[in-house]
């Protein structure tokens, strides 16, 4: 192979590229905004190209070298993988938005679909604003938790864990109440547990 030929290669790149990277950005974004880990996976790939065919259709449609640009004096071509971007920037963030979104979820409601946003269980009882109030229940089933939620980090793959603020630490008695006194009690936001998800049995959310 020439030079020549390894040079048409590269320059073709461009065209190609076009067909991936706009995709890749945006799952990257959208994974980045809901605090996920990007796992450089087969089926990732195939969603960046689906994604970035998708954009490549509505951006062809644009007459590109007809914008006025003033006494910039762009190239349309400049302008295309600009737009590519911007575009492969804002679409993640506007679906993290609408999932977090109220009028979403009524609207699900509505229509009567049970489709759920949220990755886990922790994400389902915490309604992003104000802290839960849950009550953990340890696997040898006399030691609890309670408190406010606080990080949590349940990615699979990952030491999964919740902590507690304000928590206090008890042992349950024969008759399921908790013990007096306390084993421990905590008033402030900095005093903070956190307890591995394998340690623990069962969940609850309550009112304080």
């Amino acid at each position: 192979m020439e030079v020549e030929d390894i040079l048409k290669i590269i320059d073709s790149l461009a065209d190609y590229i076009v067909y991936f990277y706009p995709g890749y950005l945006t799952i990257y974004i959208f994974y980045f905004l809901r605090a996920k880990t990007l796992k450089d996976e087969n089926k990732i790939i195939a969603k960046a190209v689906v994604i970035s065919f998708l954009y490549k259709l509505c951006v062809d449609k644009l007459p590109l070298d007809k914008f006025p640009l003033g006494r910039i004096p762009l190239d349309a071509e400049i302008i295309y993988h600009a737009l590519m971007m911007l575009i492969a920037v804002i679409v993640p963030y506007i679906a993290y938005r609408i999932q977090g979104s109220e009028k979403i979820i009524n609207i699900f409601k509505v229509l009567k679909i049970t489709t759920r946003f949220e990755d886990n269980e922790i994400d389902i009882l915490d309604n992003q604003e104000i802290s839960a109030w849950l009550k953990v229940y340890m696997k040898d089933e006399k030691t609890v938790y309670e408190g406010f939620l606080g990080d949590k980090e349940l990615e699979p793959g990952k030491r999964q864990f919740i902590s507690l603020k304000k928590y206090r630490k008890y042992i349950l008695g024969d008759d399921g109440r908790p013990k007096e006194p306390y084993i421990e009690e905590h008033d402030s936001d900095d005093d903070v547990v956190v307890i591995f998800y394998n340690q623990i049995k069962t969940i609850e959310k309550n009112q304080i």
